[in-house]
């Protein structure tokens, strides 16, 4: 019997990515089987997986049952991850639940970023759970907020590309989810300490802290040299969230905010310009 065969560009082209073939293919009585191979290019682009087709036709003395098959080149190229980046919510906002919130990020790739996912913490980062999974990378994500009050939540993307390797991003502080009324969210469940706004700045710097349970609270901001330069805060102060301004005049530089309690301490680095 015989048939022709002939390739076909799908994604993958011709010359550029494989040799094309065409052929009339003969096989005597008795052979059930023959190999056509295709030549791949060889090449250091890097490039999503490619496929062509290979067809039957014209068959002598024999019917085509299933005459056509899909060739996969597999890209080895690509070795850079993607990159991502949380836009909003990114730190500092409040979002009231229920609300209709558009999620927004931005993921990039050499190749290409075939899918997203968005997860959100309602614990300053501890915890993740899914918000959506292998979403198109358009950046933004409409979303409804969640039923339940808190000062800690951070949203997450991940972003990956055709070969399985990943970026992530996470807000770069946690933002608060209120109640429909405005009430303040309930006690914080764990001590934390941010600078929730631009950092480097021109401006001023705004603080937040979160206290689980009553706790005397002493904040200071040191220059780079550990001379005190503002006493923000040296009083008592009972569980719950506090946002704290520094605004006082000061050269531009490197500084470190510092917070002492009874039971946590933390620092944080800010740069003024």
């Amino acid at each position: 019997m015989s048939v022709h065969y002939q390739t076909a560009d799908n994604t993958a082209l011709t010359v550029a990515d494989y040799s094309p073939l065409g052929a009339n293919l003969s096989l005597p009585a008795g052979q059930t089987d023959f190999v056509i191979s295709v030549p791949t290019v060889i090449d250091a682009v890097p490039e999503p997986d490619e496929t062509f087709t290979l067809t039957l036709s014209s068959p002598s003395n024999a019917v085509i049952d299933d005459g056509t098959a899909v060739g996969t080149i597999l890209d080895d190229d690509d070795v850079t991850p993607p990159t991502a980046q949380v836009l909003y919510p990114n730190g500092g906002e409040t979002i009231i639940e229920g609300a209709n919130v558009n999620l927004l990020w931005s993921a990039t790739d050499d190749v290409d970023v075939v899918g997203v996912d968005l997860l959100l913490s309602l614990d300053d980062g501890t915890n993740y759970a899914p918000i959506a999974t292998g979403i198109p990378n358009s950046g933004s994500y409409a979303w409804i907020a969640p039923i339940g009050l808190t000062h800690l939540a951070r949203l997450k993307v991940i972003a990956s590309d055709h070969r399985s390797q990943t970026g992530q991003d996470a807000s770069d502080a946690p933002w608060s989810i209120w109640g429909v009324d405005a009430v303040d969210p309930a006690l914080p469940a764990q001590f934390s300490f941010q600078v929730v706004s631009a950092n480097p700045t021109h401006a001023g710097s705004r603080l937040r802290f979160a206290l689980p349970r009553d706790q005397h609270v002493h904040l200071t901001v040191h220059d780079a040299r550990g001379r005190i330069v503002a006493d923000l805060l040296n009083d008592a102060k009972p569980a719950g969230v506090y946002v704290l301004d520094w605004s006082g005049r000061a050269p531009a530089g490197m500084y470190f905010v510092s917070i002492e309690t009874e039971e946590w301490t933390a620092r944080r680095k800010i740069v003024r310009l």
